[in-house]
């Protein structure tokens, strides 16, 4: 039979006014569709969240999608995955705080909270020779995580820099003195 679209050839096709005129044939059957109202889809975009960034900081292939609202017509694509990196969410660094990347997770006294390494002198009769007054925009030096490695540095720390440090963490290098500063 004729009753399927995959049997219908359609000759004509015609109408601005967003109603369709169709013409065809099916066999030796003329056909003729009399009316078919098309419908316009509004243009939406995609909207949804990634997962939270853990300790683990992930990649972008780890962090999964959830859509809440799904593309429509003419919409924005959903976002593409980003890498989590220090201070999104939980992440903070791949060493998980042991200090190996310049990040470290102090508890006890000092709280349950995590510092980014950014600024080190190594023992001497010397003070820092940043002149910013902590405003994180002094770079010298380069920069050596590693708590074995006795080396000057500064690295940009400023809120354009990603880290936007609001408290700040002066301590001795056997961590046995420490004091916090807004």
């Amino acid at each position: 039979g004729c009753g399927t679209n995959h049997q219908l050839g359609i000759i004509g096709l015609y109408g601005s006014d967003g109603v369709a005129h169709a013409t065809g044939s099916c066999g030796d059957q003329n056909i003729r569709v009399k009316e078919v109202r098309f419908e316009q889809l509004a243009d939406r975009d995609c909207r949804g969240y990634y997962s939270a960034c853990t300790r683990a900081c992930e990649t972008a292939g780890q962090r999964t999608f959830t859509q809440t609202v799904p593309r429509q017509a003419n919409g924005a694509a959903c976002p593409a995955a980003a890498n989590c990196s220090f201070g999104d969410g939980q992440c903070i660094g791949p060493g998980g705080g042991d200090g190996t990347d310049g990040v470290y997770l102090f508890g006890g006294a000092i709280g349950n909270d995590v510092w980014k390494l950014v600024r080190r002198q190594p023992p001497s009769d010397r003070w820092h020779a940043a002149t910013d007054n902590l405003a994180g925009t002094a770079v010298y030096g380069t920069y050596h995580p590693s708590d074995a490695v006795a080396a000057s540095f500064s690295i940009k720390f400023d809120a354009s820099s990603g880290l936007g440090c609001d408290q700040f963490l002066f301590m001795s290098g056997d961590r046995a003195k420490w004091l916090v500063a807004t």
